[in-house]
């Protein structure tokens, strides 16, 4: 499960349910900081120990962080975690 953490995540039912619900299930959990402090409070439990995205001190919406190296964070935590989605057969190459 990939969450987009903005500082109210996890405030609304249904944002903490969808992350208890994953945690509950033994999903992977991949946290993408866009705004706010890290963790969000209502789901620090969730997430106090995962590794979030950007790195660093900033979240994604500060002037310094790059979408692009983001990205590439994400796909590399995705990898790590085993849970990168398959390509498609549509594509051309082979495959499918």
């Amino acid at each position: 499960m990939v969450v987009l953490c903005s500082a109210t995540y996890g405030a609304s039912p249904w944002t903490f349910r969808e992350i208890q619900l994953a945690d509950n299930e033994g999903k992977p959990i991949v946290a993408v900081w866009h705004s706010g402090a890290f963790p969000p409070p209502d789901v620090k439990i969730f997430l106090g120990g995962e590794q979030r995205v950007p790195r660093g001190n900033y979240p994604l919406t500060h002037a310094s962080v790059s979408f692009d190296a983001a990205v590439s964070e994400l796909v590399e935590a995705l990898r790590r975690k085993n849970v990168l989605p398959e390509l498609g057969g549509g594509g051309g190459g082979g495959g499918g």
